[in-house]
């Protein structure tokens, strides 16, 4: 658009040198590794060989483990270690007799707890 005059940004795009994607299958792992350089202000250049790649891949999950909060201690319905509105005098608990996931009793209904649960994903 620019080319026709027309003034639609003050934005320039713009290519800068970077390394390419050997593969049809490392996309993300590229995405990821241009914001980190990006963010860092460092320039975009990276190993790209298969071996590269896959540790760059085992890097990048080691660190999302690492950081992720721990959500052991949740509800899988509401997402809350405590269920404000259950009414209950004592918070109880129910799990998933397929999957295991915890659910606060008041969160799924009320079930049984004599039966077999299943949650809804189940």
């Amino acid at each position: 658009m620019r080319k026709k005059g027309i003034n639609v940004s003050r934005w320039k795009s713009d290519t800068v040198p970077h390394p390419h994607q050997p593969d049809s299958t490392s996309c993300g792992v590229f995405a990821i590794k241009f914001m980190e350089k990006i963010l860092n202000g460092e320039e975009l250049q990276f190993p790209v060989g298969q071996k590269d790649v896959a540790e760059l891949r085992r890097q990048i999950a080691t660190t999302l483990l690492r950081e992720s909060d721990n959500l052991t201690n949740l509800c899988f319905n509401c997402g809350e270690e405590k269920a404000d509105d259950s009414g209950e005098a004592e918070l109880t608990w129910i799990s998933c007799d397929a999957c295991g996931r915890w659910f606060h009793h008041a969160c799924v209904g009320r079930p049984k707890t004599e039966d077999n649960f299943l949650c809804a994903a189940c």
